[in-house]
């Protein structure tokens, strides 16, 4: 997304894409952007980060592999949470509220 009020049309980037509801995208957002995420602090942001290293998070429940990230933290999560492919990572395309989003639960 660009914002149209910012100087130059800036992109919105880091936390600041929650505000305007759109998705951060674990495989590209920076620790500090994922402490942006509810139930995520600064140990579990670093652990993201670390997790890629083992594969890129495709869906929601990939992102159940890091430890401390339970049902719950990914339930809570999913409603900001993008998971961009080629192209459209961090642009809030692919933006999920649960698995597949087919998900009926409540954030």
């Amino acid at each position: 997304m660009i914002c149209g009020d910012a100087p130059g049309g800036a992109e919105v980037r880091g936390p600041a894409r929650v505000l305007f509801g759109l998705g951060i995208d674990p495989n590209v957002a920076d620790a500090a952007a994922l402490e942006a995420l509810p139930g995520v602090g600064r140990a579990r942001a670093e652990a993201i980060v670390a997790g890629r290293a083992h594969g890129a998070y495709r869906t929601l429940s990939d992102l159940g592999r890091v430890r401390g990230i339970g049902p719950v933290t990914l339930r809570r999560a999913a409603p900001w949470l993008a998971f961009g492919e080629a192209g459209t990572a961090g642009t809030g395309a692919g933006r999920l509220g649960g698995e597949a989003g087919t998900s009926s639960e409540a954030p």
